[in-house]
């Protein structure tokens, strides 16, 4: 990010005693204008020239003595086009942001080809930033944990300590992947370490670790924290009216207390969550919003008013996960459309890699629900056997080290025996059937 122009922008907008929103309207977003002033975001082209026109400056002045020219980048006439790489690299931040890692690649790329950099400048530091994030985004971890380390390098020998804390985060992505959540702890710690460092303050990366937290707190189990740290975000979004990953938080904090059974506070929560996402235009997290909801009204044994939200998750991605096929599913066979429900379900692909252990054992409510459809088709072993299959996948979580998963996974188990209870009754083996709901009982009181 490019911290110089924020401050040129933040310094002529005080000058003339102009507001954020003030500067900001029509054009773009108050939260926009904050975010580039504090060099979290890079503007556009177009967004510089709007603003210049309002400061009444051309856009080459935010863009001239740029951290040295002549050192930055070496080249012939000593020329910096700042505004193309600002404009490679807005393309690239919009291709990351979809998750476009590929073309992203093609992008940075071909941009560090064009010129020659020197290598100890913040800008060749910032192209490596968004090649890192490319590569972790394939799982090639190792040249994107590579690449981070030079990025670290270059901002601590800069005293950029805030960049140098940001990108420490990135290395969180592995053990997520490979949920040690031990390990996240300390990355975190050495991202906490990195910002004590730095002499200014910033509000979106304090945010941000909090964020990034909240994953580790839900781990083991401590929704209280998991809670606290939610509200910290929000409150540090509204003190500075900045509104950032408010969103990502309500979210949290509602799929926390779903966890805990208590439908009130998750519906006031999800809420909420849903109106900032609205807000600030976040289509992957509307559509997860409307994915939450759907799981909820399926609970509530709900499947057309699930149905709804669903159409709400296809309208903001295209995007097809196995959470929307399972969701998908159940509401179908609440309303006894039982071949259409397996259909769905059989478009869920149980070999792919889930970052999250919730989400693994979420993915095997998938086996429970196809059991209980094959027992409505009165084909009783394969229910069964589904089912069967479910708990026996479930089992392992139960001893893990992490107790919020540990906990979920009993939940879900305990479920299980239920839905297994069900099939024996209808296939008449009554002894069965009270052996597995036995069994769910005593799962509820672990």
């Amino acid at each position: 990010m490019n911290n110089e122009i924020g401050k040129k922008i933040k310094e002529l907008r005080k000058g003339l005693k102009l507001t954020q929103s003030e500067l900001a309207e029509p054009e773009m977003t108050k939260s926009m204008l904050s975010r580039i002033e504090n060099g979290t975001a890079n503007p556009s082209m177009k967004n510089l020239q709007y603003l210049a026109a309002k400061l009444n400056k051309s856009a080459a002045y935010f863009l001239e003595d740029e951290t040295e020219i002549g050192k930055v980048i070496i080249k012939g006439e000593g020329y910096f086009p700042m505004e193309v790489i600002l404009e490679a690299l807005n393309k690239a931040d919009e291709l990351i942001k979809n998750k476009d890692y590929g073309h992203g690649l093609s992008v940075l790329k071909e941009l560090l080809a064009l010129y020659k950099y020197n290598e100890k400048s913040k800008v060749y530091g910032d192209i490596l930033y968004r090649l890192a994030i490319c590569h972790i985004g394939t799982n090639d971890f190792n040249q994107g944990e590579e690449l981070l380390n030079c990025c670290i390098k270059i901002y601590i020998e800069n005293t950029l300590y805030v960049e140098a804390a940001r990108t420490r985060l990135l290395f969180l992505r592995r053990p997520v992947y490979n949920h040690s959540y031990t390990e996240c702890k300390d990355i975190l710690k050495d991202a906490y370490e990195l910002y004590s460092k730095s002499s200014s303050r910033d509000v979106f990366l304090e945010i941000e670790m909090l964020a990034r937290e909240i994953p580790i707190t839900l781990a083991y189990g401590d929704f209280k924290s998991t809670i606290a740290l939610c509200e910290k975000g929000i409150t540090l979004s509204k003190e500075n009216n900045i509104y950032y990953l408010a969103d990502v938080l309500y979210r949290n904090i509602a799929i926390t207390y779903l966890l805990q059974n208590n439908f009130e506070r998750f519906t006031e929560n999800m809420d909420i969550a849903r109106k900032y996402a609205e807000f600030t235009g976040n289509k992957y997290i509307l559509a997860r919003i409307f994915q939450n909801y759907a799981m909820y009204e399926n609970m509530r044994k709900e499947p057309v008013k699930a149905l709804e939200y669903l159409k709400g998750y296809e309208e903001n991605t295209h995007e097809r996960a196995f959470y929307y096929y399972l969701e998908l599913a159940r509401a179908k066979y609440l309303l006894g459309n039982y071949d259409e429900a397996i259909k769905e379900l059989m478009k869920i692909n149980h070999e792919e890699k889930i970052d999250y252990k919730l989400d693994c054992i979420y993915l095997l409510n998938s086996l429970v629900l196809k059991g209980l459809i094959y027992s409505k088709k009165e084909k009783y072993k394969e229910g069964i056997a589904c089912i069967e299959e479910a708990i026996e996948g479930m089992m392992p979580f139960t001893s893990i080290e992490y107790k919020g998963f540990a906990d979920y996974a009993y939940k879900e188990i305990s479920s299980a025996y239920e839905a297994l209870s069900e099939v024996y009754s209808s296939l008449g083996n009554y002894e069965e059937a009270y052996s597995s709901l036995k069994k769910a009982t005593e799962l509820k009181h672990l």
